[in-house]
């Protein structure tokens, strides 16, 4: 072994094997292209951050997903995204707070009244005032404005009042 290179094996653990090999190349691994990405060297995925794209590298890039869902097929690379999934896909037992008339289950208290105050069993109460789209609740007709009408002022016409 030559000197030095002790340092450069300890620099390596915990790496993935595409990550060594661009490693040694440090131009190529943080070369950011002309549009302001970082592009993965294997994959060429973009990333707006180059430590966005060292941990795909490190975490996803070529690996199998690590996190698997106990209840169904879905598997993820990112823990949290698995707790989303289980969180929203939670079984009824899980949702402790069932509505009265559609028995739709909640994991909170608050979310049920929403959905029963507005929702359930309701028209729709707010409206796009350029189209006519309607929506029980506020921020997609927001959203919708936003996106379908970009030059127009942003606002809603409430039906209930």
């Amino acid at each position: 072994m030559i000197e030095g290179d002790e340092g450069d094996a300890e620099r390596g653990k915990g790496r993935t094997e595409i990550e060594r090999s661009y490693a040694r190349s440090s131009r190529e691994f943080t070369t950011m292209r002309r549009d302001g990405l970082y592009e993965c060297p294997s994959c060429h995925n973009l990333y707006k951050w180059k430590k966005s794209m060292l941990s795909h590298l490190r975490n996803q890039c070529k690996q199998p997903p690590r996190f698997e869902c106990p209840h169904c097929t879905m598997k993820n690379y990112q823990k949290s995204h698995m707790i989303r999934h289980l969180r929203i896909n939670a079984s009824d037992k899980k949702k402790p707070f069932q509505c009265q008339k559609c028995g739709r289950g909640f994991t909170l208290k608050r979310n049920k009244d929403r959905h029963v105050n507005y929702e359930c069993g309701h028209e729709p109460r707010f409206q796009c005032p350029y189209c006519g789209l309607r929506s029980k609740q506020t921020s997609p007709v927001y959203a919708h404005i936003r996106k379908k009408h970009p030059e127009e002022e942003v606002f809603i016409f409430d039906m209930k009042l």
